[in-house]
């Protein structure tokens, strides 16, 4: 089926107003904490080339080159009218980006984004079905050089009573069918089947509209160096390391970028061991033993999130955006 006669749910939801998209999102995701979170995790380097599906409006595109000036930054998105404002967007930042209009799993016929070093993914698979989700991780699996990396931050499980709350606005403007799963857990478990390796959820960051995760996963055929790194380092997390894993800054000289398997996992939301051992039950363990460290940071006590009195007034604001709460 052609990108033209295929329906996608728009940047905030098929009510939603294009304009108002970046401040709602830096309003209600607190985006600069997710987004310097990915791009640290994603890390780019001089050389790479690094494609971001699902770019909407270009925020992460754009800070990907600026970065990492030398690295090649290649953006796709179906829809035409974010991608316009990303154009002038990276225009005034004077930020170099090819920009590609197209479905997220009709990548094939793109010779550019083939071999990539790395895939980046921002807040795109909770507002796809999940016939589309599974496969636009199929997509990114097929274009990733062996041993490439995978970085998305979307919507995960919803753990406790109040961010299953906050999440229900988000399921009202994109869609019950299309966002219960991502609710549920399933963004490690369509990675894992598509292929992936060393998959991990490496932050929950809380929010007025539900926890926002950070995935990290490796494509095959990459050398073992993240595993077996997390594996001899120990225990992912220790106190006082605020989250981040194991002092040991060695790695392998070969490949940099597999540091994120090494950082642990740091849960922004409860830290209760009941997190731990929902989590058990979507992420795979793998015989290096990443998903152990990934289960003992699930069970470090997290810092104090926001109260919930904080996340109520925001949404009040999100209201206040006169954003439609209706699909």
């Amino acid at each position: 089926m052609s990108d033209a006669h295929r329906d996608f749910v728009p940047a905030l939801g098929k009510s939603g107003s294009l304009d108002r998209y970046d401040a709602a999102i830096a309003l209600m995701t607190r985006e600069k904490r997710w987004r310097s979170d990915l791009l640290r995790f994603a890390e780019p380097r001089p050389g790479e080339r690094i494609v971001d599906i699902g770019c909407g409006t270009g925020t992460f595109a754009i800070a990907l080159k600026q970065a990492a000036p030398e690295s090649i930054v290649l953006a796709v998105d179906p829809d035409p009218a974010v991608l316009e404002i990303a154009r002038a967007k990276a225009e005034v930042a004077d930020a170099e980006i090819r920009w590609f209009e197209a479905m997220g799993d009709e990548l094939d016929g793109i010779d550019a984004l083939r071999q990539c070093d790395k895939i980046v993914s921002s807040l795109v698979l909770h507002q796809c079905p999940m016939a589309v989700k599974e496969a636009i991780a199929a997509q990114m699996f097929r274009l990733l050089r062996p041993g490439g990396t995978l970085f998305i931050a979307d919507y995960g499980e919803q753990r406790s009573l109040l961010m299953r709350m906050l999440f229900r606005q988000i399921q009202l403007l994109d869609g019950f069918e299309y966002t219960e799963p991502n609710a549920k857990g399933c963004v490690p478990v369509i990675l894992k089947a598509a292929g992936f390796e060393a998959v991990e959820e490496m932050r929950v960051i809380p929010t007025p509209t539900g926890s926002i995760s950070i995935y990290g996963a490796r494509g095959d055929g990459g050398a073992s160096g993240a595993s077996d790194s997390a594996a001899r380092s120990g225990p992912a997390v220790h106190s006082g390391d605020h989250g981040r894993g194991s002092r040991d800054r060695s790695h392998d000289s070969h490949d940099h970028s597999h540091n994120w398997a090494r950082r642990g996992v740091r849960n922004d939301s409860r830290g209760h061991d009941h997190v731990a051992r929902h989590v058990r039950g979507y992420i795979p363990r793998d015989r290096h033993g990443a998903g152990q460290a990934l289960f003992r940071g699930a069970r470090r006590r997290a810092s104090r999130p926001r109260s919930s009195s904080v996340f109520a007034c925001q949404s009040l604001l999100f209201v206040a955006f006169k954003i439609p709460l209706h699909v």
